[in-house]
Parts: structure tokens; C-alpha cells; sequence
């Protein structure tokens, strides 16, 4: 058969498939506060093999319990080694800082959430932090404030 060799095909589709990149490692403590709703995360992890972080082009999520939440990329302010987000998405509001060591090997989170929903939060409370294709995942048992009017 010779001939030219007619390339369109109006039923095609392109799809651009992403992966995740585990984080080679993962540690978190996590602070829960029924009464208000909230939580404060402190977390530091290292990227996996070819993870790389861009705030200005990646958004960040994390979910906490029941409650997941996502960051838009672009909404974090860099100064130097520095990440800062502050501000309300779906109804929670958030203050996060990521920071990274002088090589950008080890990064450092810290995230308060207010106003979450914890709904069905149960022990041990499964905590996933995804930047980009960069991700981890715990489960954690939750430092737990006490409660109003109780005493230490």
C-alpha cells in the first residue's frame, strides 16, 4: 500500500498523565481542637527522586482527617527560603509557611487551619500533605487540647 497515511481522527483525545513522587521522608505532629474547629500542623519532609517544588506553578493540598483543602498555585509569597500563605479557602481560614534548608533538600511546614471541618475525625487521624506530584501521607495520633474548662 502506498500513499499518504491521513492523520485526523476527530474522536481523539490527549490526556497528560501525572504520577506522584513520594516523599523519601515524611514526618508530622498534629494539634486538634474539636471545640473551635481547627487544627495546627507541623511537618518536615524531604522531596523523593525527581520531585522538585515551585509554589508559583504548583498548588497545595492538605488534608487533615476528614477535611481536605487546596492552596491555588501562585498564592504563596516567597521571601528567600521563605513561603508564606494566609487567607480563606472554602470557608476555612489558613496560615501556612513552608521554608526550606540552604540546599532545598529538607523542607518544613507549618499550617493552622480555623473554622475546618473535623466531622468523623477518628484515631489514629490520616494526614496528607501533596505539593504538585509531591506527596505523603501519615497516620497520626493527634495531640488533643483540652477541653473548655478542663484542667491539666
Amino acid at each position: 500500500m502506498t500513499g499518504d497515511v491521513d492523520m485526523y481522527c476527530p474522536n481523539a483525545f490527549v490526556s497528560k498523565f501525572s504520577f506522584a513522587i513520594p516523599f523519601s521522608k515524611f514526618d508530622a505532629k498534629v494539634e486538634i481542637d474539636r471545640d473551635r474547629d481547627a487544627f495546627d500542623l507541623d511537618a518536615d519532609f524531604t522531596l523523593g527522586s525527581g520531585g522538585s517544588i515551585d509554589l508559583s506553578t504548583q498548588a497545595v493540598t492538605l488534608v487533615v482527617g476528614t477535611d481536605s483543602i487546596t492552596i491555588p498555585a501562585g498564592s504563596f509569597v516567597k521571601l528567600g527560603p521563605w513561603y508564606f500563605f494566609r487567607g480563606r479557602i472554602n470557608g476555612a481560614y489558613l496560615e501556612v509557611v513552608i521554608r526550606s534548608d540552604e540546599r532545598q533538600e529538607r523542607y518544613f511546614l507549618q499550617a493552622t487551619g480555623r473554622h475546618v471541618n473535623l466531622t468523623g475525625i477518628a484515631n489514629p487521624v490520616t494526614v496528607t500533605l501533596s505539593i504538585g506530584d509531591n506527596t505523603g501521607t501519615l497516620q497520626i495520633e493527634p495531640e488533643h487540647r483540652p477541653e473548655y474548662g478542663e484542667r491539666f
